[in-house]
């Protein structure tokens, strides 16, 4: 299994669409800013046929440093 980083995914869309890197950026960006700001508010964000995006709420554990 390969990574994908962002740059990579806006050089892949803007090379799809023929629309300028500036402007892919911009558009992925503040649809990533938008997810974000919905999880802060602990909303839940979902895409139908993709995914669930949502905020869980852990107990606090004991670890131990291995140092």
């Amino acid at each position: 299994m390969s990574t994908v980083t962002k740059k990579e995914l806006i050089d892949r869309i803007a090379e799809q669409t023929q629309a300028k890197r500036v402007t892919v950026k911009q558009i992925i960006q503040s649809f990533l800013d938008e997810i974000i700001k919905e999880l802060c508010e602990n909303n839940r964000i979902e895409f139908r046929d993709f995914g669930v995006f949502e905020t869980k709420t852990r107990a606090a554990r004991v670890a131990q440093n291995p140092k």
